[in-house]
């Protein structure tokens, strides 16, 4: 209805794990695609809750924990000091992800795609996440409107001492991440099916060494200069390929 000139997606590395939870509350129309996703905070919160840590020989109880999770009493619980102590903390942190083998299992590590290696699920997950952004693109083709894919890093894909506090929050390590896999994944689609992708991991590397910090110590959000370089990267990926009827000039 608001006649777009443009729609532009900004693909966040932690996309591919929302997709994955919030597939599971979605109400799905005949396409296979979601129609809504309807607010339920106790079953999004059933599905993240860490796992309680449990010997091998006991991995057969964990349905009936599943069906627990869902439980609003049991979360309260699982939430409080008292359920804290009993059962250990719920804070993302990358000692727990570790300690409770979840290390890139798309379901609890919201950054699982950022990691090296080929983890269980994630080929699914980042299926899924295709699919959903084929969408929107099927969406805006249908009406006429032009449509760009963005992708762009978080803290620990630029640097090895960006948002040293910030990272553990989401359950990410020191040093630097280098691996290209989601940029590589989505530049494959963009070819694949006929969109552009703009991709702004080296700009921020490059920046990296002149405008740091990029990101908040404590928070893996951008800072002004951050912010300042994402902008300029979506105007340069815009113009390059034509996207918008202007040029820069000064």
């Amino acid at each position: 209805a608001l006649h777009p000139d443009l729609v532009i997606l900004n693909f966040d590395m932690t996309d591919v794990h929302d997709d994955w939870v919030r597939t599971r509350l979605a109400r799905v129309g005949p396409d296979g695609l979601p129609v809504a996703v309807p607010a339920n905070k106790r079953l999004e919160t059933a599905l993240i809750m860490f796992p309680l840590p449990k010997p091998r020989a006991l991995r057969f109880v964990e349905p009936a924990e599943r069906v627990l999770n869902r439980s609003a009493l049991y979360q309260s619980l699982r939430k409080s000091r008292l359920g804290e102590k009993l059962f250990g903390g719920l804070k993302m942190a990358p000692e727990r992800l570790e300690r409770l083998g979840l290390v890139g299992n798309v379901q609890y590590d919201p950054l699982a795609i950022t990691r090296d290696g080929d983890f269980p699920g994630l080929r699914e997950a980042w299926a899924d996440t295709e699919r959903y952004i084929a969408g929107i693109r099927d969406l805006a083709r249908a009406h006429a409107i032009p449509f760009v894919l963005v992708v762009y890093p978080h803290a620990h894909q630029v640097s090895a001492t960006e948002s040293p506090e910030g990272r553990p929050r989401l359950g990410m390590g020191p040093g630097l991440y280098a691996s290209e896999r989601p940029f590589q994944i989505l530049e494959a689609q963009g070819r694949r099916e006929g969109f552009p992708v703009i991709n702004l991991l080296r700009l921020f590397r490059e920046r990296e060494a002149t405008a740091a910090p990029l990101f908040w110590p404590d928070d893996m959000h951008h800072t002004p200069r951050g912010a300042t370089v994402f902008a300029e990267g979506i105007l340069a990926g815009l113009l390059e390929r034509r996207l918008v009827p202007c040029r820069l000039t000064g």
